[in-house]
């Protein structure tokens, strides 16, 4: 049996091992003439080839337990599973004016463009009267569907009153905030 060792290479020859020397020296000498020729130097107990098996096996049963062990950190199955999640947002123009009895106010149109099922819907429009924020008129509130269900792609409107704005012409900046629920099934 041939094993690469090095630079030489060594013959496994019983329970010895033998370099490239020794061994073409037991080929022209014959067995029993290969003990009174060669000198201790060229032998390697077996014993050196066992060890190398051992390591190397053991070696290998580690790589195979430390690849198919499961990571204490991995998430579940649970986890890894995408809840259906509304996405609610304006549709179109706010649009502003006079809703009777002095009243100013905002109307328009939401739309979920999520997967699931969005409610308890509100639109907060804030009023003010500079582009810098510092001045508030009034937070309008409008509640598309009637707090409502709103389902994947559905628009609902919505209406808003500013009561405390004397007309559209005090209110020259708005901001637009809509919250709503998730529906769980």
């Amino acid at each position: 049996m041939r094993i690469g060792h090095r630079m030489d290479t060594i013959y496994k020859v019983g329970k010895v091992c033998l370099t490239n020397q020794a061994f073409s020296w037991r080929s022209h000498f014959g067995h029993n003439e290969l003990d009174k020729i060669i000198h201790k130097s060229y032998l390697l107990p077996s014993g050196v080839i066992n060890m190398r098996a051992k390591i190397l096996t053991l070696g290998l049963i580690c790589f195979f337990i430390f690849a198919y062990c499961e990571s204490p950190a991995s998430p579940d199955i649970e986890e890894i599973i995408v809840k259906p999640k509304a996405n609610i947002v304006l549709d179109g123009i706010l649009n502003g004016g006079y809703f009777g009895y002095d009243m100013w106010g905002f109307n328009g149109y939401v739309k979920n463009i999520g997967n699931g099922t969005g409610y308890n819907c509100m639109v907060d429009i804030a009023c003010y009267s500079d582009e810098t924020e510092t001045t508030i008129i009034d937070n309008a509130h409008g509640f598309p569907a009637d707090l409502g269900d709103i389902g994947p792609g559905i628009r609902a409107y919505f209406e808003a009153i500013a009561f405390e704005a004397d007309s559209m012409g005090d209110i020259t900046y708005t901001s637009v905030k809509i919250t709503w629920l998730d529906r769980d099934y």
